[in-house]
């Protein structure tokens, strides 16, 4: 580019490139605001645990949150306090666990009342396997009797595999719905932020499913971040989307799930926190706080609180 000259017009094609580099910087993660708590709570106790890759609270049991290891430990479902406190683990029945990246609460289907924990068989890092999976378990009673380190049987798992409709994707985050239906936002590798989902009506069925794409989060990144997890809040009216830096927070549909696009998220910076290798994302009873959990170093567990979009009108 030739050096401005003394006297030369400043035209709006001169100043384009910087109007650009403001909004790239403007669009930087790094300007998110601080959350209005961010406090590390606790640590796991359970030594076992040692990739928390998500995290979920109980709905019918005040003060359990349930997690589990990323890829290729045992198919077992954790069950801790917000301290870290050992409550039980529960093996997952007629599951496998090659590459676990999330799990959630939601609806065990036509004749249950009760609350099952499902579990994503969704990470993919080189965007290669044909097919996916989903499992969920009716979720274990837990007493906070237990032994330190006591492991029992879940009962047998549901097991619902399925493909994504334009080839394989890399996904940490799933998130069920009050519906059933259970939702996806890929990592963000290749593709972008995108979403998927599977009703509710999939499970049950013979042969693989193709889950629906349903749009793509625009999230204010440099393309630099990575989707690691997601949850609904208590009421189902939030969402909330995080990174390794960052905390998302959509509005959404308390029935569907459905995260609505048209309306920007607020956005908090994870950074302060320094969380070694953050990744999960769940919410508080009250639905106020985040909690957040990390796969390194001894599993911090962290309570942040990032604003929440007002609900739809």
């Amino acid at each position: 580019m030739r050096p401005y000259q003394t006297g030369t017009p400043v035209t709006l094609n001169r100043l384009r490139p910087l109007f650009v580099v403001l909004m790239l910087v403007l669009a930087s993660p790094a300007l998110a605001q601080k959350p209005v708590r961010e406090e590390v709570v606790g640590h796991f106790a359970r030594p076992d645990i040692v990739e928390s890759s998500g995290i979920v609270a109980s709905r019918k049991q005040p003060g359990v949150f349930w997690t589990m290891n990323d890829s290729g430990g045992p198919a077992i479902v954790y069950a801790f306090d917000l301290t870290g406190r050992d409550l039980g683990a529960w093996r997952v029945t007629g599951a496998a666990n090659q590459d676990w990246e999330s799990l959630s609460l939601g609806p065990c289907g036509a004749g249950s009342a009760g609350d099952c924990i499902y579990v994503g068989e969704t990470g993919d890092n080189s965007e290669q396997r044909p097919s996916r999976t989903l499992y969920r378990i009716a979720e274990p009673a837990v007493t906070g009797t237990a032994a330190p380190g006591w492991v029992g049987d879940s009962a047998q798992a549901e097991r619902l595999d399925f493909v994504y409709p334009d080839g394989p994707h890399d996904d940490e985050a799933i998130y069920v719905a009050s519906s059933g239906t259970t939702w996806f936002v890929t990592k963000g590798r290749s593709k972008g932020y995108l979403l998927f989902r599977l009703d509710a009506d999939r499970w049950g069925r013979t042969g693989v499913a193709t889950a629906q794409a349903a749009g793509e989060l625009k999230l204010p990144t440099t393309g630099r971040e990575l989707v690691t997890d997601a949850g609904l809040s208590p009421n189902g009216s939030a969402l909330a989307v995080r990174t390794y830096q960052t905390l998302f927070i959509f509005r959404a549909n308390p029935q569907t799930g459905e995260p609505d696009l048209a309306v920007t998220s607020s956005a908090c910076d994870l950074k302060p926190l320094t969380e070694p290798q953050g990744e999960g994302v769940g919410w508080l009873a009250g639905g106020g706080l985040q909690v957040l959990t990390s796969e390194a170093a001894a599993g911090q567990i962290s309570v942040v609180a990032c604003p929440v979009p007002a609900p739809a009108p």
